[in-house]
């Protein structure tokens, strides 16, 4: 069948769907494309860009936008439930309309209060959260239980289809997961889940009623059969379970990218897949430059991302990602505000069936110099004692000199895995030093004054490298390299 009849037994499909869901068949007729030249490939076979982005393909779609006016709940126009409810009934009645969410400026805080809501079943349907004045909330506040089925998911939203967005929204309060995703090829970015009173990315503006609660569950539950969903640029805090947990019977593909993790019960992801969590085995300093070494699946693609204050709490991400060899993976990053021997950083990889691993265990920045601790174990005595074996001589050409990274640490080599090659050499360096000093202020990365919170700014308001802006979620993607 010719490129030019395709097109038009399409015109023709959509506008029976649109005469068959109600719409006037007065509206105008999205004209044909223009003949292909013989000489010019055509581009938009070419072209992999959403329906509602695409010139192209919005030949035949079109946006049906639904307003959510009302906080309360309930079946009544402009409620959320019913919005849910109209969108599911549009997407069913004609598939070349795609399906938008909204909320109204005057709308801060949603409180769901008659059950679980509606689930996410229409394929191609947008949530989007956020107005001039801010973000809205989608509260669960159910405190009277009876007759609801005991056996109902009560998650917060429920994504059972293909090709659907929730963005900029803040979801808590609910008995089950802040998001349930059930379905394919669904992008979840951008989003709070979950609450924590001494958490500013979970605030809540002023209102009459009570402070919410979190989630009783995970924020984010990927279920059986799920695949090819995106969870990125989310803050997931505080959640009563797991951050990101993908169940038992999961399918491929499903991927955790630049999202910050903070006061989960849990793991910030649980993976029952067969996605290997990758392992950071060596960290090397050389100039200003960290060199990240670890094990890993081959073929993973390799991302890392810094801790905060408790090892559950993950950040800014450091790297784009590589991938692994066979024989592991290096990554070489500058410091994004490293404080050595107290920063620490995680890895995680996207591998194996196609899902994102859990984290590796945090891993810490090593220093210039050995801890202090070692230093300070050396009495007068003991470098009295060494002293003879300390006394100064010259040493071959072919030999290194073990001084160089003392006199200058920003050319220091730190291998914070294999052990020295002569422990007494480090006892000669000991001796020689008068006594343990702190790095020189002008050395890379000597920063003791300001200490790395876990998006990437310093506790006085320092930041890393970096020229991209860090700090509130939809920054949290940014790489820093």
């Amino acid at each position: 069948m010719s490129k030019r009849k395709t097109i038009f037994l399409l015109m023709i499909l959509a506008l029976c769907g649109a005469v068959g869901s109600g719409v006037s068949a007065q509206e105008p007729v999205a004209p044909t494309t223009p003949p292909v030249s013989a000489t010019a490939p055509s581009t938009p076979e070419t072209v992999k860009e959403s329906p509602e982005n695409n010139p192209y393909y919005a030949q035949f779609f079109t946006e049906k936008v639904f307003t959510v006016t009302k906080e309360s709940d309930g079946l009544m126009p402009g409620t959320l439930r019913a919005s849910l409810i109209q969108a599911s009934g549009v997407r069913s009645g004609n598939n070349f309309i795609l399906v938008k969410i909204v909320f109204d400026p005057t709308v801060k805080r949603v409180r769901i209060t008659k059950g679980a809501l509606p689930e996410i079943d229409g394929s191609l349907t947008t949530i989007d959260c956020q107005t001039p004045n801010g973000r809205g909330i989608i509260e669960g506040a159910i405190e009277d239980t009876e007759g609801l089925d005991p056996a109902e998911e009560m998650a917060g939203l429920k994504i059972t289809s293909t090709g659907n967005t929730i963005r900029n929204c803040h979801i808590t309060g609910f008995a089950g997961p802040g998001i349930s995703v059930r379905g394919t090829r669904n992008l979840i970015e951008y989003n709070t889940i979950g609450y924590h009173k001494d958490s500013t990315e979970t605030a809540v503006p002023a209102s009459i009623y009570d402070e919410p609660k979190t989630n009783n569950g995970p924020g984010i539950l990927i279920g059986a059969g799920a695949n090819a969903n995106t969870i990125q640029n989310n803050e997931i805090v505080a959640n009563t379970y797991n951050g990101v947990e993908l169940a038992t019977g999961v399918g491929a593909g499903n991927k955790i990218l630049f999202n910050f993790f903070a006061k989960n019960s849990g793991k910030p992801v649980k993976s029952s897949g067969t996605a290997k969590a990758p392992q950071i085995t060596k960290i090397v300093r050389q100039g200003d430059q960290y060199l990240i070494s670890g094990s890993a699946e081959a073929k993973a693609e390799i991302q890392l991302y810094i801790a905060g204050k408790d090892d559950n709490e993950v950040g800014m991400n450091l790297s784009s990602g590589v991938t692994a060899t066979a024989t592991g993976f290096q990554i070489a990053t500058k410091s994004k505000g490293f404080v050595p021997n107290h920063s620490k950083i995680f890895a995680i990889s996207h591998s194996g069936d196609g899902n994102s691993s859990e984290f590796s265990p945090a891993h810490l920045i090593p220093g210039d110099a050995p801890p202090a601790h070692a230093l300070i174990s050396a009495s007068p005595a003991s470098e009295s004692d060494s002293a003879p074996a300390a006394a100064p001589k010259p040493e071959s050409a072919a030999e290194p000199t073990a001084e160089k990274p003392i006199d200058e640490p920003g050319d220091a080599v730190v291998d914070v895995i294999d052990p020295p090659e002569s422990d007494s050499a480090h006892a000669d360096e000991k001796a020689k030093s008068p006594a343990p000093a702190p790095a020189p202020a002008n050395a890379p990365n000597a920063e003791p004054e300001t200490t790395l919170n876990v998006k990437g700014l310093g506790e006085k308001g320092g930041q890393p490298e970096s020229s991209a802006p860090i700090g509130k979620a939809n920054e949290v993607s940014a790489l820093g390299i």
